[in-house]
């Protein structure tokens, strides 16, 4: 794999983007347990979410898709109202789905990634 781009996480995580035989993807190393996070991600695409396929993980490695995008720290810095209140319904939707589907509870990696995210700020 060829190295495209190093990316900005959130978690600690050394991130880049490769490209590869098969196109672009996401490498993720140094976490201390990525495997509970393809995990809540695999979980998440299997109720209807759009998230990144996980191509192989490991302890403290991780291969995901890449989905082109604006990370939501930029997206929010440059938000109109429009565009916030569409995230605000996409958050109720969120949390609709999990009431709708309460076999796994994923509240506390979420408030420690919202809280990672908040501590990069």
């Amino acid at each position: 794999m060829q190295l495209v781009k190093e990316l900005k996480g959130h978690s600690g995580c050394s991130v880049g983007l490769f490209r590869s035989n098969s196109g672009l993807v996401v490498a993720k190393t140094g976490g201390n347990n990525l495997i509970e996070s393809a995990n809540i991600l695999n979980y998440l695409h299997s109720i209807g979410f759009a998230v990144p396929k996980i191509h192989n993980v490991q302890q403290n490695s991780m291969l995901m898709q890449y989905i082109h995008g604006i990370d939501m720290k930029n997206y929010l810095a440059h938000a109109n109202t429009d565009q916030t209140d569409h995230l605000l319904n996409f958050i109720n939707k969120y949390i609709e789905t999990f009431i709708d589907h309460p076999q796994q509870d994923i509240s506390i990696p979420i408030k420690n990634k919202l809280n990672q995210i908040k501590n990069s700020c």
